[in-house]
């Protein structure tokens, strides 16, 4: 997993021809990362 935007001055990002790439928010990525600290609060 990796993150980056605009704010953290990303030019170019690489990775593997078998990657999987998703735009989220940050509310998203949070839930996403934590989902299992969230279920189990």
């Amino acid at each position: 997993m990796a993150m980056g935007c605009v704010g953290m001055c990303v030019d170019l990002m690489l990775a593997w021809p078998v990657a999987r790439l998703v735009v989220l928010d940050t509310a998203a990525a949070i839930n996403l990362i934590y989902r299992k600290e969230i279920m189990n609060a």
